[in-house]
């Protein structure tokens, strides 16, 4: 089965030395740096970087001939202290040194936000097993096969771009992709997908703030030719489809599942993922819960906050209130 391959691009030593150049004026010293502050320096920083790394990242965003592009580094840019056991509190108004660069990579595709119904609001969401979750089919949990979705399904204001910043993965867990590009759809099919009649479910990382009424979505949207797409097996919501609907859902996540590749992000790595036209999925794995633990970091990226400004406080805010949709 033919598979479209994640473009990786390595930075040499010479680049390396110039984002870390990047990072040590912005923080002059200091380990972590007002979030604000970052968000509104982010794109004058992005700038800066690399030429080859932007060039990169710009055609990732506009040719969409890539599942995802991963940016590795040659030497080290950012720490990796102990994983933690929990997720953060709500309110973090810091960035730590490897999430300012998380931000500013992601300033050349989008822009950051979040949602209030997720990881407490946070910006920078944690993905780290938790032993409380262990069981659930979650990106904190861990002994069950989180199958495949693409990310915030269930929402309109879906970002464009997920994007994962690897601080540790001693166990080398890999993250399933698979590119609705490598899927041969029949017609008959994708005219059914193409209907707005699929219960599409959120998340269990989405608290009960978020809005699990039963919102009839297409699967498929876009260009008939190229489409883009919207799915989450862990929550098929079957139970609404009959016939050919059923049918049709049914087949075009197996063939999903049949072009489904791995790849496995080490410390250092950062990953960018098409949302639109790529679901995610990660295996069981066994945790040690003691601070070695596979250890990522996310951010969802949009290409325009205005799209969501009914759901956001001010202009600026990069949250936005998933359960008044």
């Amino acid at each position: 089965m033919k598979t479209t391959p994640v473009h990786e691009v390595m930075l040499d030593e010479s680049e390396c030395l110039s984002i870390n150049r990047i990072l040590d004026h912005l923080f002059n010293g200091s380990c972590h740096i007002d979030i604000d502050l970052l968000l509104n320096e982010s794109h004058m920083l992005s700038h800066e970087l690399p030429v080859r790394l932007r060039r990169a990242l710009y055609d990732f965003k506009m040719k969409e001939v890539h599942p995802g592009i991963i940016i590795k580094h040659s030497t080290p840019v950012f720490p990796a202290p102990p994983t933690p056991h929990e997720l953060p509190q709500a309110g973090v108004r810091t960035a730590t040194r490897d999430e300012a660069l998380h931000v500013i990579y992601s300033s050349l595709v989008g822009e950051a936000f979040t949602w209030n119904s997720i990881q407490r609001g946070n910006l920078v969401n944690h993905i780290l097993p938790v032993k409380e979750h262990e069981d659930l089919p979650m990106s904190s949990g861990s002994s069950k096969f989180f199958d495949l979705h693409t990310e915030d399904a269930f929402h309109p204001l879906a970002g464009e771009y997920l994007t994962l910043l690897c601080l540790r993965n001693p166990n080398e867990v890999p993250t399933i992709l698979s590119y609705i590009g490598d899927v041969d759809i029949p017609q008959d099919a994708k005219r059914i997908l193409f209907q707005s009649i699929f219960a599409v479910g959120a998340n269990l990382a989405h608290d009960a703030g978020s809005d699990r009424t039963v919102e009839r979505l297409s699967i498929l949207f876009g260009n008939q030719n190229a489409p883009y797409f919207r799915i989450n097996v862990n929550v098929l919501n079957e139970k609404y489809l009959e016939g050919e609907a059923r049918g049709a859902l049914e087949a075009f996540a197996e063939k999903l599942r049949a072009v489904a590749q791995s790849v496995t992000l080490r410390a250092g790595d950062v990953l960018f993922i098409d949302n639109l036209r790529v679901a995610h999925a990660r295996p069981p794995y066994s945790p040690s819960y003691d601070g070695t633990d596979r250890w990522l970091k996310r951010l969802y990226v949009t290409e325009s906050l205005k799209k969501s400004r009914g759901l956001r406080a001010t202009a600026t805010s990069r949250l936005v209130e998933a359960k008044k949709v």
